[in-house]
């Protein structure tokens, strides 16, 4: 993994690609650990995206049962 105190720089398309697999159905953790990325870097990215949709998710941000 890349040094902690350094921020990483990630290609457009790259993140792109990640973003696809996630809207895909592939497993967060699999994708986290497959392109040595982190929970909160793979979760901004799919935020960011205007067509991130992961099927069977809420699409408002909420958890259902949530207030």
């Amino acid at each position: 993994m890349a040094d902690p105190g350094r921020p990483r720089h990630y290609e457009e398309e790259f993140k792109r690609r990640i973003v696809q697999l996630y809207e895909n159905g592939k497993p967060a953790r699999e994708i986290r650990t497959e392109c040595d990325i982190s929970r909160s870097t793979l979760h901004r990215w799919v935020r960011g995206s205007a067509t991130a949709v992961r099927p069977g998710r809420p699409t408002t941000g909420r958890r259902s049962g949530t207030s």
